[in-house]
């Protein structure tokens, strides 16, 4: 919320003013250095009155989009447990974990008793990401997934670091790479799988 899609101030005027013509929209974007909602004004005020939350005009904080989130993400994780699937098979996705860590969303948005939490994770290592490690333990949580995953790695000892890193941290149930179809076009990202794969097969001396 305010990250895949997020809003101007004044939005509608750009498209009231000339509906036909985009030359004067704002080219801005994010500035995800300023705040959880990039330096524009915060969304959710319609999630926050549908869930009986009114804010008597007081301005949305990063506290609200936070609860928003972790209880549609609890409500979803809820309804797939209801029809008999399993916890560990079950798996939450959010984003919205950038630095500086604590202007933005805690990973403890994505954990909840019905699921297994995973998160975004670009050119990100898992044991330096915030309080991802606190919010697991917190939760008494050991398994987790990175749900959206992309290093940007270049070589092929890159690339086998990027996943040995991951998938060794904790219990990662997996990671999914964002765009494999484009990312398996890369001999050093095939390779570097390959070596990963090779090295967790070979038995280690105790």
């Amino acid at each position: 919320m305010g990250i895949n899609a997020y809003h101007y101030p004044n939005g509608n005027r750009y498209w009231e003013q000339d509906p036909k013509s985009d030359a004067n929209d704002p080219r801005t974007g994010l500035d995800m250095k300023v705040d959880f909602a990039g330096g524009l004004p915060p969304l959710g005020y319609a999630a926050m009155r549908s869930m009986g939350t009114p804010k008597n005009g007081k301005p949305i904080v990063l506290a609200d989009v936070e609860r928003i989130t972790a209880e549609y993400l609890r409500f979803l994780a809820g309804v797939c447990r209801k029809v008999g699937l399993p916890r560990e098979e079950v798996f939450t996705h959010s984003g919205g974990q950038f630095v500086p860590y604590p202007r933005h969303y805690s990973y403890r948005v994505s954990i909840n008793d019905d699921s297994t939490p995973g998160w975004s994770f670009y050119n990100v290592d898992p044991n330096r990401a915030g309080d991802l490690g606190g919010s697991l333990d917190r939760a008494g949580r050991q398994e987790w997934c990175a749900a959206e995953w992309l290093p940007f790695s270049r070589t092929t000892a890159e690339w086998t670091a990027a996943y040995r890193t991951t998938l060794e941290y904790r219990r990662c149930r997996f990671i999914s790479v964002y765009n494999w179809e484009g990312i398996s076009k890369k001999p050093e990202a095939v390779a570097g799988l390959r070596q990963y794969l090779g090295d967790a097969e070979k038995p280690r001396r105790t």
